[in-house]
């Protein structure tokens, strides 16, 4: 059913239903006053009582009360005044009639008029766009899918580009679907509207997902204008809102990556306590809590001499110590008409008993796996492809010659960094850093 044209025609009809009552009160009431006769029952009555007055005039000259003369002049006194009275009648009705043939016209061009000057000042005035099938959905947001909801919620601010809740939820959409890019552009408009530091952090996270999870963060980032100061941009969103969950998290990860273990522990302390117990997300926190514990110990332990060789190194030195994980990925047969050229393919390394946050990230369109050789494609992770200078495998190298990581491949249909229900997957056993000949076979889904 089409919902804006039904609803144009209940408008159309119930409009017309009313002009023709109207209508119709009035062409009755202009028969009646025009069937009426000038002298009916007013005039008859006017009569009557000049009538009257000239018997008690005859029965004064009867009597003796008058003369002759008087009651002739009284007489013709009465019939003027009859005379004029009915004139008058006549000329009253008269006018009634066109006064009210002129009001009958104007009334039935006012009502003609009627449905378009409603129609403009609703074009004018209204919310048109509330009739846009797509528009009038969300009103019912909770059930659409994010695509149905991204739709609707672009062509809103096609006509409404200053609503901020529209741009906010629109960044949070197409984020949870992998679209950095928009998203970042999206919150970039909700910032601009608002200067809210959280949203200008959202817009952070979304652009450096965008890159592959490098976060630029520091006084020494990219300089880039769009990425920004990451750390004065948490640091404004955590005077802004220090109890922001999202903040929360993405501060402590930045400190984490920075080596200030202690910070990032005050952080997702703090966030913990907002999570249900024994939740997913509790869980999460927790495994990052434990690796910061550990990795505050073992910063601890550290000796200055060490710290100092390490600080003195050479470029060339530091260049040479890159860790690397070198291997290839794989796609199972019988997963292959799962994945399409569209699709992205995730490689990434990850701490074992650490935080979730890589240490280093592969983005690849799927279509690269599919035209492979087999299906398979060599990756190196390096520091290259480190979030940060101080989350990457080297660093982790630094502070314990002993860590694991697991190697992880995705592929994701939504293009989400974060796991969901049908992409397919594989995982490495905990692996040595600087390990060689990782093989990963993409042959489970996610469920």
């Amino acid at each position: 059913m089409n919902v804006p044209l039904v609803f144009v025609a209940l408008a159309v009809l119930l409009t017309l239903s009313v002009v023709a009552v109207l209508a119709r009160s009035l062409w009755r009431a202009a028969a009646q006053l025009t069937e009426a006769k000038p002298v009916d029952d007013q005039a008859q009555s006017s009569a009557a009582i000049y009538k009257e007055a000239l018997k008690e005039l005859d029965a004064e000259r009867e009597a003796g009360q008058i003369t002759e003369s008087e009651w002739a002049h009284s007489r013709d006194e009465i019939a003027k005044r009859l005379t004029q009275d009915l004139s008058v009648e006549s000329r009253s009705m008269a006018m009634d009639r066109h006064l009210f043939k002129r009001l009958q016209w104007g009334t039935a061009v006012g009502l003609l008029l009627l449905l378009p000057l409603a129609f403009g000042l609703y074009q004018k005035l209204g919310e048109t766009d509330a009739m846009d099938p797509d528009v009038m959905a969300l009103s019912q947001a909770d059930h659409l899918s994010p695509e149905a909801l991204e739709r609707a919620l672009t062509k809103r601010l096609a006509s409404r580009p200053a609503d901020v809740e529209a741009w906010v939820v629109l960044a949070r959409v197409q984020r949870a679907q992998g679209q950095f890019e928009a998203a970042s552009y999206s919150f970039d408009r909700a910032f601009r509207l608002t200067q809210d530091p959280v949203l200008n952090l959202e817009r952070l996270e979304a652009t450096a997902m965008q890159r592959g999870g490098r976060l630029n963060g520091g006084s020494g980032g990219s300089g880039d204008p769009v990425v920004g100061d990451a750390d004065a941009i948490i640091q404004a969103a955590l005077a802004a809102d220090p109890n922001n969950s999202r903040v929360l998290l993405l501060s402590g990860q930045v400190a984490f990556a920075n080596g200030d273990f202690t910070q990032a522990l005050v952080h997702w302390r703090q966030l913990l306590a907002q999570l249900p117990p024994e939740s997913a997300g509790a869980k999460a926190v927790e495994q990052a809590l434990s690796a910061a514990q550990q990795q505050g110990g073992r910063l601890a332990k550290t000796t200055p001499g060490a710290q100092a060789s390490n600080a003195s190194q050479s470029p060339q030195a530091a260049h040479a110590n890159t860790v690397t994980l070198k291997g290839r990925v794989a796609l199972a047969p019988h997963l292959l008409k799962q994945v399409a050229p569209q699709d992205t393919l995730f490689i990434t390394a990850v701490e074992v008993g650490g935080p979730p946050m890589p240490l280093a990230v592969i983005r690849r369109p799927a279509s690269d796996l599919l035209q492979a050789k087999n299906q398979t494609l060599d990756f190196l992770l390096d520091d290259e492809s480190a979030m940060s200078p101080q989350a990457s495998l080297s660093a982790l190298s630094r502070r314990s010659a002993g860590a694991q990581v697991w190697v992880r491949a995705r592929i994701s249909k939504s293009g989400n960094p974060i796991a969901q229900s049908g992409d397919l997957k594989a995982q490495s056993a905990p692996l040595k850093l600087g390990t060689t000949g990782v093989v990963l076979t993409l042959s489970e889904v996610v469920p």
